[in-house]
């Protein structure tokens, strides 16, 4: 909850902030809420949340105190319901932050913040305020990969503590679309060739190796590949070619592997074997 005070020195006016279910900025004076009705270059003016009540507040562009609030309202203040609000927002902070279990974080807040029956009473359960503060999280996690063909992203690579976590991360998924090639042999009927020709199969083979060569000498070796590829009987290799032209040569970066240390599933697959026995 965000503050200021007033420095006129003529009245001990504290101003507090806190967030609407919405994410926009409350303003707080005396037990009453405030929303922000108009701004202008150098001020803004804060109404009154409650419908029939017409009582506002001044402040400058930077939320300083000027005028107002002090005059009675027309209703009683609801410290209670402020104080949910409250909660609720440091419900929903934590579960951006971190990845405890909603149900654990309502409950050490509540435990927490020491708040009176009353607040209980208005602060939503935690059944009712799961599937929100649930939708919130999700916009900070990403999205479950539809495919196989997606980075980590680099927080989700390392522990709290910052050591390495995830030993099947990008570089071996590089090494995983290396095999869609061999997936678009399948695809296109090219199995036979792939099995029976020798000349087909090296060829093959040398497209797929194009990941283990430097960046700079991929296009190269592509044209050599697509060179003797012309050489050919019935131009057999063409619509694999164009469709590593049209879906890798694009972005190289993104696949190639010549500069990682890890270029084989062997190594995941002993970790894997480690991390099974660990948890017998």
């Amino acid at each position: 909850m965000a503050t200021t005070t007033d420095v006129s020195g003529k009245e001990n006016i504290i101003l507090k902030f806190i967030k609407s279910n919405k994410g926009q900025l409350l303003l707080v004076l005396n037990g009453y809420l405030y929303k922000c009705n108009k701004k202008t270059g150098n001020k803004k003016y804060w109404i009154c949340t409650y419908k029939e009540c017409k009582k506002s507040v001044h402040t400058d562009a930077n939320d300083i105190y000027f005028c107002g609030g002090t005059e009675p309202h027309d209703h009683e203040p609801n410290p209670d319901m402020i104080a949910a609000r409250n909660v609720r927002n440091k419900i929903k902070e934590r579960a951006l932050q971190e990845m405890t279990p909603i149900s654990m974080i309502y409950e050490q807040e509540i435990s927490n913040s020491s708040i009176n029956s009353t607040t209980i009473a208005i602060l939503p359960t935690c059944q009712e305020l799961g599937p929100t503060v649930t939708k919130v999280r999700a916009k900070a996690v990403p999205l479950l990969p539809q495919s196989f063909l997606f980075d980590i992203p680099d927080e989700f690579k390392t522990t709290l503590a910052g050591q390495r976590f995830l030993l099947m991360d990008d570089s071996i998924a590089r090494c995983e679309r290396i095999l869609s090639v061999f997936r678009q042999i399948q695809r296109f009927g090219m199995q036979c060739d792939y099995v029976s020709k020798e000349d087909f199969r090296i060829l093959c083979r040398k497209l797929m190796a194009l990941a283990l060569m430097p960046p700079d000498q991929v296009v190269l070796g592509f044209e050599e590949v697509r060179a003797a590829a012309g050489q050919l009987d019935g131009g057999q290799m063409e619509i694999l070619l164009t469709y590593f032209e049209n879906n890798w040569l694009s972005n190289i970066d993104l696949w190639n592997v010549s500069r990682c240390e890890t270029r084989t599933n062997n190594v995941c697959e002993g970790e894997d074997i480690k991390l099974s026995q660990s948890d017998q």
